[in-house]
């Protein structure tokens, strides 16, 4: 008799939701890193003094994705061994 993990295999809804719900755990865990203030108090009329100079988000947008890519393999892996 075959055991249920070898029958069950992740479908394609389920990696789908398991790549979005990794994605925004990881992006919210990037963000902080790599930005940079001003120091000096020049700050733009309408920004605020904690708002970063250049944030970068499509940087780490893309690093999110291929972490989340490799944490979402992973979960497919264990969960079809």
């Amino acid at each position: 008799m075959t055991s249920f993990a070898l029958l069950y295999a992740m479908s394609y809804l389920e990696i789908f939701v398991t790549f979005v719900c990794v994605w925004w755990l990881v992006i919210f865990l990037v963000l902080p890193f790599g930005n940079k203030w001003d120091a000096e108090g020049h700050v733009q009329a309408g920004l605020s003094k904690s708002a970063p100079k250049n944030a970068s988000f499509k940087k780490k947008a893309k690093i999110t994705t291929v972490i989340t890519a490799i944490l979402t393999a992973i979960a497919a892996f264990v969960m079809q061994s």
